[in-house]
């Protein structure tokens, strides 16, 4: 990256181009206490560190080696005094200031045959985290008209609507990630508002973006480009 760097060989899992394209896409409009849920190397991060220099960072993992190395991340980039690692699981964490932004690429692969090896199964697997229960978590930790942004498979739309319906979430946008022109989205990020007690949004109508990382012969689009530009040293 042009203003950090990763090291991510104690990782669960490795930093995904999906993962730098949600940090580029990200955009809380009014969060300055930030949430980045299962943080991993902490590239989301560094990302919202980056993007948001006002903000506070913390970001949470329950692999205890990732949040070590996350911290060393942290330490090593021009944004040490603002982001913050932790050894925490989301479903007893309590933050010690007021949260009004979340991150959070969560695992991908609820009801799927799990992996063996134990801590790509944590990091990819939602054995006892669902996506049910993270948007209630977020709901809980968030203040109203807090923001909330999740990268979640593109056949998770009805379900994450539906559970951010229920927990009180306006969602505002939902972005289809899509590999090339001529493949289907695999991936959505979802942009939601927390609603204030006793009031529920309708007024503004979900709006949807589409963006496509390649073209057809390989080559990342304009669109990817634009959107990269300020954190692949490559570009």
């Amino acid at each position: 990256m042009k203003q950090f760097s990763v090291d991510q060989s104690e990782v669960a899992l490795p930093v995904t181009s999906d993962a730098c394209v949600f940090g580029a896409l990200a955009e809380f409009q009014h969060a300055t206490q930030i949430l980045d849920i299962g943080s991993g190397s902490g590239v989301l991060s560094l990302m919202m560190a980056q993007k948001f220099p006002s903000a506070q960072i913390q970001g949470i993992d329950i692999h205890l080696a990732s949040v070590e190395q996350a911290r060393k991340n942290g330490i090593k980039s021009p944004f040490a005094d603002r982001i913050s690692f932790s050894h925490d699981n989301i479903l007893d964490f309590e933050p010690l200031a007021t949260i009004d932004g979340i991150i959070c690429n969560p695992p991908f692969f609820e009801n799927h045959l799990p992996s063996t090896d134990e801590t790509r199964r944590l990091a990819r697997h939602t054995q006892t985290l669902t996506l049910a229960t993270l948007t209630a978590r977020c709901a809980r930790l968030l203040q109203p008209r807090g923001e909330l942004l999740l990268l979640l498979p593109a056949s998770s739309q009805n379900q994450i609507l539906a559970a951010l319906q229920k927990h009180q979430f306006a969602p505002q946008t939902i972005t289809t990630i899509q590999a090339t022109p001529t493949k289907p989205p695999h991936l959505i990020a979802v942009y939601a508002i927390k609603n204030s007690p006793n009031h529920f949004s309708t007024e503004t109508p979900l709006q949807t973006i589409q963006y496509t990382h390649y073209k057809a012969d390989g080559q990342l689009t304009p669109q990817a480009t634009e959107l990269l530009k300020d954190f692949y040293l490559a570009l």
